[in-house]
């Protein structure tokens, strides 16, 4: 059985929808149908989020393969072993710490779903405190744990927040560093459009001097936002209307863009709707026919503006 054929049995089993199990994973209608047909197959991010919906393993999804059941975990293992409840296709490195792994990937565990990823930082420290290590590096753990572990909303910090435009401000513990006496952290937050850093700036730093960290600012962008009624969004959007007979989508995301170099602009392309994203990843490439496409509309959008 090939991945299209599974990938129909698990919605049929479900009960739903192309347009439902599209709106789940986060694509098109459009996606769902050439994964279905054979004419496209998902990233992935959509892979992963397919294969946590489901609750079946990376592994049989894409291969059909059941996954082995593990062996029940010793007394002395349970604490330890406790962490990789659930994970379904992961790499663990033979050099541990405490009996953790230095190096531990996870492709999609369910309870971090809506991250879309794993954080080894947030893993260790949970499973540091739960070790319960004396002195300072012991407080310094459980305290990390307690306000971030891989919790990704913000909540323990204090700073959770939301907007209707661009969704909820996300919290990733990126780096920790240690040596001597000093514990560093590095941050890496996105916060709603609506919102500025100054909003939250002073609960989070009490946040963090509660458990003995003094914080800073190192860098940061402003967030944009072009509302769908102005002018420039509006003829982007008549220009894509016109290019493809589809009305425009608009969207708001969290990651970097060329758009924060100059006021007055925003993102335009490169994708249309179905296509799969191979940005930042492994054999990245854009088909000849998306970028003749693509010119086309910048030709087109450029003309529209400055008529």
């Amino acid at each position: 059985m090939e991945f299209r054929e599974r990938l129909y049995q698990l919605r049929k089993g479900r009960g739903i929808s192309q347009e439902e199990l599209a709106h789940t994973v986060g694509v098109s209608r459009q996606a769902v149908q050439k994964w279905e047909a054979g004419a496209a197959t998902p990233d992935l991010s959509n892979l992963s989020a397919l294969a946590d919906y489901f609750a079946v393993s990376l592994d049989y999804l894409v291969r059909g393969i059941e996954p082995e059941k593990p062996a029940a975990p010793s007394p002395q293992q349970a604490v330890i072993q406790n962490y990789y409840r659930g994970w379904r296709y992961e790499y663990r490195s033979r050099r541990t710490l405490f009996g953790l792994p230095l190096v531990h990937i996870n492709l999609c565990d369910r309870s971090l779903c809506r991250a879309k990823g794993v954080n080894a930082i947030g893993r260790l420290l949970l499973a540091l405190k739960e070790l319960g290590l004396d002195g300072d590096s012991g407080q310094a753990a459980a305290f990390l744990a307690d306000v971030l572990g891989e919790e990704t909303r913000g909540e323990g910090l204090g700073i959770a927040m939301s907007d209707q435009i661009s969704g909820a401000l996300t919290v990733n513990l990126g780096i920790i560093r240690g040596g001597g006496e000093e514990l560093s952290l590095t941050l890496d937050l996105r916060w709603p459009v609506t919102a500025r850093y100054e909003d939250f700036a002073d609960r989070l730093m009490g946040a963090m001097e509660r458990g003995g960290f003094a914080g800073e600012r190192t860098e940061g962008q402003d967030s944009i936002y072009m509302p769908p009624e102005s002018p420039l969004v509006q003829a982007l959007s008549k220009v894509y209307r016109e290019q493809t007979g589809q009305e425009a989508e608009l969207l708001s995301i969290g990651g970097g863009t060329y758009a924060k170099a100059c006021p007055n602009l925003v993102a335009f392309g490169p994708l249309f709707p179905g296509q799969e994203m191979t940005e930042h990843q492994p054999d990245e490439y854009m088909e000849a026919d998306t970028l003749l496409k693509n010119a086309q509309m910048m030709a087109a959008a450029i003309w529209e503006l400055a008529r």
